[in-house]
């Protein structure tokens, strides 16, 4: 979806996940990552515009409506199992 190598992808959000704008989970060879459920008062106003800014945003509306398609098992030719 964002035209990124996963490798790079990973980096991206591990550096996010040190920063405190992101957790994760681990799901078989999956790692599945979200926005903190309790990110510092720091990360909430750092997130507070960029919340608001693609709430309104076509082209996030539709990268958002790409993520939900894909389907990882296909992407990457492996099972969670």
């Amino acid at each position: 979806v964002l035209g990124l190598a996963q490798s790079t992808a990973s980096r991206h959000l591990q550096v996010l996940e040190e920063a405190g704008f992101v957790a994760s989970s681990r799901e078989g060879p999956w790692k599945n990552y979200r926005i903190h459920p309790a990110p510092s008062p720091l990360v909430q106003g750092l997130l507070a515009p960029l919340r608001l800014a693609a709430a309104g945003d076509a082209e996030a509306a539709e990268l958002r409506r790409q993520a939900a398609a894909v389907c990882r098992e296909e992407l990457c030719g492996r099972s969670a199992a």
